[in-house]
Order: C-alpha cells, then sequence, then structure tokens
C-alpha cells in the first residue's frame, strides 16, 4: 500500500467512558529481515475510514465514534492517500473496496461529526524562522528565530523542529543545524520544497505538539517532498547553468534555428533546450536537499547529457565560438548550413 502512496493508522475506541487508544503494527519476520505492518481482522467492529480531508481526520475519527460507537469496543482504521487531490484519492480507494473479500463499514472522513471548535491553542513556546535584517535568505548565518504570533487553526497543517533554547534538535534530542536546512531549502529552486514554512516548538511543548495531528514533524514533510524530485527537476536548473549564460547565447539562438530548418543539429539543438522548463535555484543545494532524506538523483548524469550535447554543436559548428553578439543571424545561419551541407558530402566517402 505504501507503494501506492496509502497510509493505514489504527484506533481502538472502548465502549465504556470516552477512552481510546492507537492500534500498533504487527510484525513479521521472513528472510531475515523484520517487515512491520498493519493487520486489519475480519469482524463487525471493524470499520474503515477513507481521509477526504486536509487535516484532522484521525481527530475526527476520534470524536464522532466516542460518541457513536453502540455500545461496543470499535476498531477504527484511517486510510490516506498522499495526494491532496480528492479525485486521485477516491480512484485508490475505490480500488481498495474491490480488492476486499468483504468490506466492513466503510465511510468518508468528510461525513463524520466534527468535534467543537475549542479555545486557539496558545503560542507560548512556537516561533517561527525570520531572516536578519540585511542579510538575503540561502545562507544559514542569514537566520534566527522569533516569536510566533499568529492564531493557531486547527484545521492547518503545521511543520515544526524542536528547540532548545535557541539550537535546534532532532526528536532524540541531538543537535541538528536547521539553518543549513533552512538554506538549501530557500536555494534549491523546487517550490514546493521552499515554500514550506517550519515553526520552532520549545521543548516543553514539544510532548504536546508531537500528539497533534495537523502538527508534521519537518523531516517527515522533506523526505515526502524530495521523494518527487525528478530528473526534469534537475534538467531545469541545470540547463540554465549550461545553457543560460551569456556566452552560450549563440548556441540558443531560436531566430537561427527558424533559418537553418528543422534538420539542423542547431535547430535540434535549440529545440531540445527550449523545451526543458527554466527554473531559479541552486542544483547543488538541491542534490544536498535530496541526499540528506534518501533521494538519489542524477544530476552528474542530466549534467553530462546537456554537456555532450552542446560539445557535439561546439564540434560541428567550430566558429560559433568565436562570433560576437552583434553577429547577423543570417550569416550565422548561412554558416550553419554549409556546415551540414559539408558533412552530408562527406559521409558517402565514409561509408565507401
Amino acid at each position: 500500500m505504501k507503494k501506492r502512496g496509502l497510509e493505514i493508522r489504527g484506533l481502538r475506541v472502548y465502549s465504556h467512558g470516552n477512552q481510546t487508544s492507537k492500534l500498533s503494527e504487527d510484525s513479521h519476520y521472513n528472510a531475515g529481515k523484520t517487515i512491520k505492518y498493519m493487520g486489519i481482522p475480519v469482524s463487525p467492529e471493524v470499520v474503515i475510514v477513507f481521509n477526504d480531508l486536509k487535516v484532522g481526520c484521525v481527530a475526527r475519527a476520534r470524536y464522532h465514534f466516542r460518541k457513536n460507537n453502540g455500545g461496543k469496543d470499535l476498531y477504527i482504521y484511517v486510510i490516506s492517500h498522499e495526494d491532496a487531490n480528492n479525485a486521485v484519492r477516491q480512484k485508490e480507494y475505490n480500488k481498495i473496496i474491490t480488492e476486499l473479500y468483504n468490506p466492513p463499514r466503510i465511510v468518508m472522513a468528510s461525513t463524520l461529526e466534527k468535534p467543537p471548535r475549542t479555545t486557539p491553542m496558545s503560542t507560548t513556546g512556537i516561533t517561527q524562522v525570520w531572516t536578519k535584517r540585511g542579510e538575503d535568505r540561502g545562507r544559514e548565518g542569514s537566520y534566527t528565530w522569533t516569536t510566533y504570533s499568529e492564531e493557531i487553526d486547527e484545521e492547518e497543517t503545521y511543520y515544526y523542529v524542536c528547540l532548545d533554547n535557541h539550537q535546534s534538535i532532532d526528536q532524540a534530542g541531538n543537535e541538528i543545524n536547521f539553518f543549513r536546512i533552512k538554506a538549501w531549502m530557500d536555494q534549491c529552486g523546487v517550490a514546493d520544497i521552499s515554500n514550506i514554512r517550519i515553526l520552532g516548538v520549545r521543548k516543553n511543548r514539544y510532548k504536546e505538539i508531537k500528539a497533534l495531528d495537523n502538527w508534521v514533524w519537518f523531516e517527515d514533510k522533506l523526505k515526502e517532498e524530495t521523494a518527487k524530485v525528478t530528473d526534469d527537476h534537475i534538467a531545469s536548473l541545470v540547463v540554465s547553468e549550461i545553457l543560460d549564460h551569456y556566452s552560450s547565447k549563440v548556441y540558443t539562438n531560436p531566430n537561427v534555428a527558424r533559418l537553418v530548418g528543422p534538420d539542423s543539429y542547431y535547430n535540434q539543438f535549440v529545440t531540445m533546450a527550449s523545451q526543458i522548463k527554466r527554473q531559479n535555484g541552486n542544483v547543488s543545494q538541491l542534490v544536498e536537499l535530496c541526499g540528506k532524506y534518501g533521494k538519489s538523483t542524477q544530476v552528474e548524469a542530466v549534467k553530462k547529457k546537456l554537456n555532450d550535447a552542446k560539445e557535439l554543436l561546439a564540434k560541428k559548428y567550430p566558429l560559433l565560438r568565436q562570433l560576437t553578439s552583434g553577429a547577423n543571424d543570417k550569416d550565422v545561419a548561412d554558416y550553419i548550413k554549409l556546415r551540414d551541407q559539408q558533412e552530408k558530402a562527406v559521409k558517402p566517402n565514409r561509408e565507401e
């Protein structure tokens, strides 16, 4: 199910009072490895809740079934899909329903009774990242922590790191260089990463915050987002580094490409380069971030592919290196056509 982007969380709602407990994963030992899994028993007391909410699904299920348990112990399994689009989610949920031999009670989270809104959570001990006056984002020395004063919304998802005074620490209490990670995020060129807002939670509030469904440890979010980085992301940054420099403009002139026609390698190169979406960002920072959170990237392979294509272009049309920005497009196109004709004339002789 994880490969399909699905996650299961379970809780038990007791028939007496308002007591609930979290259902732990089972484990299976196979071929020298311990495999953890969430087992769903065949029982009339089982309820499957499909998550079609942004946040708060488990909290809503817990509240609803504590009030509406019918005097029975219930076993609630909340199934969520990682995609934010409910149409994509529903497609996966429909697959699960067809795969169940005898489906138990199935409900959508949005149909459950919503807990009443409580008094807004205190912001005491909650901080936010701030860029120092006169400093630029993207350098670890540019950041500091400042008081967070906005109202905390129970329907919003928050990402957080734990603080011991002003020192960032991980969930085991070890010091981490969070501001370096923040600098990588701001410079990586991927909006879904650079736009993540991370709050600092002081140690005296960590236990409380950790128990909330809508507060997510920041590294869990970064693992999720870096896993989505593709070679296209890498290429969008690399192409700017390799081809969009002033000295490379002569290799990517669309007017010249149009004049020489689609059969010319020059035209093919310009077409290839123009089809790669440009992103502003530092590919090295993105690679650092991906490497830290387990996502392997093929940046060197992508760089080599683009550089090889550029070097072949320079080899086919050596005089392009000598041209200035004021060169006439038609004269450049005539030179490229001449070189293409010469190459075609030489090929039959080589075959002989």
